[in-house]
């Protein structure tokens, strides 16, 4: 080459083996001391040197390529926790940009308290030289993500951090925990609700032996778990009779080959530790545990249940006289299917002879007595909606045409399928109505003879304490200017006096009898009472008399007008009524009294009937033969309808 420069260059070329080999050439220009100048080239065999380096380059490139390849974040750091290199695919990693944080500290991109975590660690791996491992958690986006640190030293003041994101991880082991943690739970609910259990429960092997044994066992056999454990159960407490029938059961599940569950039931007779014998009912299934097919089995003792159904029968025989006796039929009426299930006895009561089956409620209708049937059948259809079930007094008709008075009572009962059950007796209460009947006529009797008596006694007396008023007033009158404190006196006691009397008179003389009733009869004694009542009540009184006037007996006479003054009485004290309606309605054969006002009413189901005033009108009505319904609602007043025979 012309130029006065030093030149290199390489050469390569194959050796007799047919490997490369590289030199490197040198050429050169040289002067001598004379001045001449000479051009000299020599070469340097660096074939080692070459071969170095393409392995280095080939290291390099692999590594880079392995690094590319791992999807951790890989980051260079000096001592005092500053970026010096960053390797990832993932900036949300830090949640910042990496090129933006290069230089600069941990300080510059955590808080204090975490970037103080990280430095710790950090400074930990440079110390020891070992490689550090700790977990740490950032928020990006208000989303909490978890990461693992790897750090290592590399130079005396460098390390090499591998951050790898562990958020799916920390998921999966929260929810390993949690139902680990559930798992556990339930094995000791289930512990404790196996040693707790009001039943007893054992679970046994193949063969019969006794694995698990609760305390309620423990109470029935008088034997502790311990003593049982490794003890065949049939041989140990059950009656010789009655083994090969636990045995059996046993047999047909082990011969079972369905994958259904199955289980079986049997009852038989044991003698515990104690030597008390036991009557059992043993509930057992298949199952498998820890790999191990067993048997499990419910026990319970049903010496006591077994010797009460015993006394239930002797007791059902007892009642089955009893009823005989009081002339009472016993039922069960499902409201679902109409259908009733009676006692023998009814069949005396309604005279008829007893038949495959006993008459349903649309036959029962058949024998009511024609004036009670629209309340009876009023009755009945509320009693679905019914909470309480009043006794139902009603007339019923036999086969043979004799008339009978019964009461029904009863309850209503859920059945499983939530519809009532209504569960009862019907009583023939004929005998005893008979007697009700002549007392209570022979208590009215005297009763009204008392109240003419009192009402002379008291017509005579008040008549008396008004002369004797007069007089002390004219005493009083004539002392008046010259005794003025004898006659104040006087004046005083004359006016406590017919205080008294007038407060006497007024609440004896409502209640006794009206001297009209006898001679004019009920109707006009009835207007004459309304009259009364609109020129002294602010409540609006109507009286309307339909039909032929026919006066009844002197008894139904007295009592309906008894039932008009009570009903007049409670609607004044508690309907806050405006109109009060009474009618009267003459038929051929009865008489019927209607009463209504227009007041607050009340729940028929919600408040009992049990004042004196129904009381009083109820018995009265009873007393003549009569029937009755009472209606109301709230907001909608009071209705009483009754009828009584005319003769």
């Amino acid at each position: 080459a012309a130029s006065d420069k030093k030149v290199e260059w390489l050469e390569q070329y194959v050796d007799a083996a047919g490997e490369p080999v590289y030199k490197l050439c040198i050429g050169e220009t040289f002067e001598t001391n004379e001045g001449e100048t000479f051009k000299v080239a020599y070469g340097i065999d660096v074939t080692r040197l070459k071969n170095t380096e393409l392995k280095l380059a080939e290291s390099e490139q692999y590594l880079t390529s392995l690094i590319s390849s791992i999807p951790d974040l890989i980051l260079r750091m000096n001592a005092d926790g500053v970026y010096l290199d960053f390797k990832t695919d993932r900036e949300q990693s830090l949640g910042v940009n990496t090129d933006a944080i290069l230089g600069k500290t941990l300080f510059d991109v955590f808080d204090k308290e975490t970037a103080s975590y990280h430095l710790q660690h950090i400074l930990q791996a440079l110390k020891t030289g070992k490689i550090i491992t700790y977990e740490y958690e950032i928020s990006t986006s208000g989303e909490a993500r978890f990461f693992e640190a790897r750090v290592s030293r590399i130079r005396d003041e460098e390390v090499v951090a591998i951050v790898r994101d562990i958020t799916d991880r920390k998921i999966s082991e929260k929810q390993i925990k949690e139902y680990t943690d559930l798992l556990q739970e339930s094995e000791q609910s289930l512990e404790r609700l196996i040693y707790s259990a009001p039943k007893g429960i054992m679970v046994m092997n193949s063969g019969g032996e006794v694995l698990l044994w609760n305390p309620m066992c423990e109470s029935i056999f008088s034997t502790t778990e311990q003593d049982m454990r490794g003890k065949h159960f049939c041989e140990n407490f059950i009656v010789d009779d009655d083994q090969p029938v636990f045995r059996q059961a046993l047999a047909s599940l082990a011969d079972n080959e369905s994958e259904d569950f199955r289980q079986t039931m049997v009852e038989v007779q044991a003698v515990n530790q104690a030597a008390r014998s036991v009557k059992i009912k043993v509930t057992v299934s298949e199952s498998v545990i820890d790999g191990q097919d067993v048997f499990v089995g419910f026990v319970s003792d049903i010496t006591r249940e077994r010797e009460a159904e015993a006394m239930l029968k002797r007791k059902q025989s007892q009642l089955v006289e009893a009823q005989h006796i009081a002339k009472i039929a016993s039922f069960e009426w499902n409201l679902l299917n109409d259908e009733i299930d009676w006692s023998d006895n009814v069949y005396g009561i309604l005279g008829l002879e007893p038949p495959a089956q006993a008459p349903g409620m649309f036959e029962l209708l058949n024998f009511i007595h024609i004036d009670d049937l629209k309340f009876v059948k009023d009755r009945l259809s509320r009693l679905e909606f019914a909470e309480t079930i009043e006794p139902l007094h009603f007339r019923i008709i036999t086969r043979p045409g004799a008339v009978k008075y019964v009461v029904a009572s009863g309850y209503a009962v859920k059945n499983d399928l939530s519809k009532k059950l209504i569960i009862g007796t019907l009583q023939d209460v004929s005998a005893q109505k008979l007697f009700d009947r002549q007392l209570f006529k022979a208590v009215i009797e005297s009763e009204e003879r008392e109240r003419n008596r009192i009402a002379a006694e008291l017509h005579d007396g008040v008549c008396q304490d008004l002369a004797a008023a007069k007089l002390g007033l004219q005493i009083a009158r004539k002392n008046f200017d010259t005794d003025r404190e004898l006659s104040e006196k006087l004046m005083s006691q004359v006016a406590e006096g017919i205080a008294l009397a007038l407060d006497r008179t007024s609440k004896v003389s409502h209640d006794l009898l009206p001297a009209d009733l006898k001679h004019d009869g009920l109707a006009t004694s009835l207007q004459n009472l309304v009259a009364k009542l609109k020129a002294i009540d602010s409540i609006g009184y109507t009286l309307s008399i339909k039909g032929k006037v026919k006066e009844p007996e002197p008894l139904i006479a007295v009592n309906l007008y008894r039932i008009t003054q009570e009903f007049i009485r409670n609607s004044q004290k508690h309907s806050g009524a405006d109109r009060l309606t009474i009618t009267l309605d003459y038929f051929a054969d009865k008489l019927q009294l209607k009463l209504r006002d227009n007041g607050k009413g009340f729940d028929m189901e919600g408040e009992k009937k049990d004042g004196i005033g129904f009381i009083n009108m109820s018995k009265r009505i009873q007393s003549i033969g009569g029937n009755f319904n009472l209606y109301s609602r709230p907001g909608k007043g009071v209705l009483l309808s009754l009828s009584v025979p005319l003769s």
